[in-house]
């Protein structure tokens, strides 16, 4: 059994890991900048075959849209998602 509990940055300590200019689908092929954001930390529990007790941890990282992003970082308080 496990259990999870994330930990989530506030907006303004998110942490920009990449940024990348993607490409859209349509015939003029539009740019579109993304960047790749570790916005908390995922903590889990378990409880193995052997009854020993581990935790871990691993990043939670999302990748949006450089306007989303702008977008949050200054309505930061008064967005929900």
């Amino acid at each position: 059994m496990k259990n999870y509990f994330p930990i989530y940055r506030d907006v303004k300590d998110w942490v920009v890991l990449e940024q990348k200019t993607i490409h859209d689908f349509s015939d003029n092929e539009n740019p579109i900048e993304i960047v790749e954001l570790l916005i908390g930390t995922l903590h889990y529990q378990e409880i193995d075959l052997f009854q020993h007790y581990n935790e871990n941890r691993t990043p939670i990282i999302r990748w949006i849209t450089r306007k989303q992003y702008e977008y949050f970082v200054a309505n930061e308080g008064t967005v929900i998602w």
